[in-house]
């Protein structure tokens, strides 16, 4: 199974965030919103004994409820060669306490430390080609993009499958926070 970890987003958010993928943008191949989300950690491909492990490990997690607010656009790796384009997330010391108490789990549990930092952020769209000035246009039309803060107070493991329409993501379990 391909795993990882992640944070939801309420439906207020999803539909806030709904007006930016209805515009044309060339070369950009939307994200479908129902599989919008907050990585926290990408696990590759582990079975099923790793992922019991991971459901036993993460039971006993204790950890405070927070907000995050959408807030701004950009895109990765940069702006002279778009990949991604991205809504980042305002976010309390409280996520990436979170996100590193994870990654201290897994790897006690086996897993190598993440390879690049941990930038909180949406996932809007991907390019497969240099989307030129309409990008440019984009950004600055929404440089002051931001949605009401909303609260976190659970995260879950995830499943996904690569399909020809995309990667389709099944809830595999999720860990409340208090």
């Amino acid at each position: 199974m391909r795993l990882f970890l992640a944070l939801d987003l309420p439906s207020a958010t999803r539909e806030g965030l709904r007006p930016l993928i209805s515009e044309r943008l060339s070369g950009a191949k939307w994200v479908n919103p129902e599989q919008w989300h907050l990585t926290l950690r990408f696990l590759g491909e582990q079975d099923e004994k790793f992922a019991s492990a991971l459901r036993s490990a993460f039971s006993d997690l204790r950890f405070s409820a927070f907000s995050l607010r959408p807030r701004g656009l950009g895109v990765f790796p940069d702006a002279r060669r778009p990949r991604v384009l991205w809504v980042g997330l305002e976010a309390p010391p409280a996520l990436f306490t979170l996100q590193k108490s994870l990654e201290e789990i897994l790897r006690g549990l086996g897993l190598d430390a993440e390879g690049k930092a941990f930038h909180p952020h949406l996932t809007l769209a991907r390019f497969k080609s240099p989307p030129g000035k309409d990008l440019e246009h984009f950004l600055q039309k929404h440089q002051s993009f931001a949605l009401p803060p909303f609260e976190v107070r659970e995260f879950h493991l995830y499943s996904s499958r690569l399909s020809p329409r995309g990667a389709e993501h099944t809830r595999e379990a999720g860990f409340p926070l208090n």
